[in-house]
């Protein structure tokens, strides 16, 4: 939870999301689409924004493989060639998965119904954006 003072408060999520219904593993196991998360909110939480930043999983998910890949010689004895080969099998797939856009990474803001995050965060945005346009303004002015 992230407070902005008083008793607003909001929390943000990242999470992973399918974007198709396909069932490879048992239902306990099914992730969710990003409606069936935002459904789930309803009355409970405002989502106040949503950022979709699954394009980047792609190659964090690669760079990963490759930081484990030359982390391995340390830990082989350790966990063994099966476990190996299995952790190198997910890190692939799910960069696959994200490449193909079948999954998605969604950072979801969440505050309190109730207690908006509204007035004095928006009303700070609002008066920073006011300034900068005002300082836009004046600079323009001098020309």
């Amino acid at each position: 939870m992230i407070s902005y003072g008083r008793e607003e408060t909001v929390s943000l999520i990242r999470v992973v999301v399918r974007n198709r219904r396909r069932y490879s593993r048992p239902r306990a196991s099914m992730l969710p689409s990003i409606a069936q998360l935002t459904r789930a909110a309803e009355g409970v939480f405002i989502v106040e924004d949503v950022n979709n930043i699954g394009p980047n999983y792609d190659p964090t998910l690669l760079a990963w493989e490759e930081n484990f890949r030359r982390a391995w010689p340390r830990f082989a004895d350790r966990y063994g060639e099966r476990f190996r080969r299995m952790w190198r099998f997910y890190l692939l797939s799910c960069a696959g998965a994200f490449r193909a856009r079948s999954l998605q990474v969604f950072s979801i803001l969440f505050s309190k119904e109730g207690n908006a995050i509204g007035n004095s965060v928006r009303d700070q945005r609002q008066t920073e954006s006011s300034t900068r346009t005002a300082v836009l303004e004046a600079s323009a002015l001098r020309v």
